[in-house]
């Protein structure tokens, strides 16, 4: 993995229905400062793990971005042609991001939007080049809707880098087991692969079908979303219900 495993809490309606199930259990989160600092720059210089994945004019997403140790490394890299989309749950890592894009001219380059990792309804879909999810799937509940998006917004010939922390409790219903992990894997082609003492990672591409399967699975995974939306609202609403009664 790189880096250090962000945590995130999302209120959002679209995950309302597996917070209710899980009681008080929610998305993870730290500090700002202790997710861009000098010792993870130090030890994890942003510039040259990404370098590795993209170049100039091409469209990239960070996926759990916080304030933005990756994303201005990437605006940096793709330049006046390119796209960076940053995406996190967490408002004031939002907030920060848009500070530091402000502050380095790179304004017209990132789009960032507080949003959970399993709605990415802003980026378009199969227009992503490549896609960087480092240590989120782990501090998430949504991880099979993150792993949707992933695969929706990646151009057919577009790649992801997928990590997750291994040394975390079992029992805790954000933690990405071996099973899991490899079954969430399955969605993809597995261009590489490695497992360390702290974690696992992949770098991944979309399968290989013709645009007419690509659009059929875009219009599904689009589908599976809103179901599940509309299932979030129900409960939601039936709750309130609940709550409101005398």
């Amino acid at each position: 993995m790189i880096g250090a495993c962000k945590f995130d809490f999302d209120r959002s309606i679209h995950d309302h229905w597996r917070i209710v199930a899980l009681g008080k259990v929610n998305d993870r989160r730290i500090p700002l400062f202790l997710t861009d600092n000098f010792l993870r720059r130090l030890f994890f210089p942003p510039k040259k793990t990404v370098s590795k994945f993209i170049s100039a004019g091409q469209v990239v997403a960070d996926i759990g971005s916080g304030p933005g140790f990756f994303t201005i490394a990437m605006a940096e890299i793709v330049g006046k042609e390119g796209r960076v989309y940053a995406a996190d749950f967490d408002r004031k890592s939002i907030e920060a991001l848009t500070r530091k894009a402000e502050g380095h001219n790179y304004s017209d380059i990132i789009e960032a939007r507080t949003t959970s990792a399993a709605d990415l309804s802003f980026i378009p879909d199969a227009s992503v080049d490549f896609a960087f999810s480092n240590g989120l799937l782990c501090c998430m509940l949504d991880h099979e809707g993150a792993v949707r998006e992933v695969e929706r917004i990646l151009k057919p010939d577009g790649r992801a880098y997928l990590s997750v922390t291994k040394r975390l409790r079992k029992k805790d219903p954000r933690t990405v087991g071996k099973d899991e992990w490899h079954s969430l894997l399955q969605r993809f082609n597995v261009v590489s692969q490695g497992e360390g003492f702290m974690a696992r990672w992949a770098v991944v591409s979309v399968r290989n079908i013709d645009q007419t399967r690509l659009a059929s699975r875009i219009e599904s995974l689009k589908e599976g979303r809103e179901q599940k939306e509309r299932k979030g609202l129900a409960e939601n609403e039936q709750q309130h219900i609940s709550c409101c009664s005398p």
